[in-house]
């Protein structure tokens, strides 16, 4: 079983409903970067 596999298993056990991961991880400012996207 594969690592992806194992984590969203277990974080459904614990009571989640969906598991996403953030590719790019933690930014500060990365909602707002379709903002900027939005104004071109």
């Amino acid at each position: 079983m594969t690592l992806r596999r194992q984590a969203i298993q277990r974080l459904k056990s614990l009571g989640f409903k969906y598991v996403t991961i953030g590719l790019q991880g933690l930014r500060s400012g990365a909602m707002n970067e379709s903002l900027f996207d939005a104004e071109k």
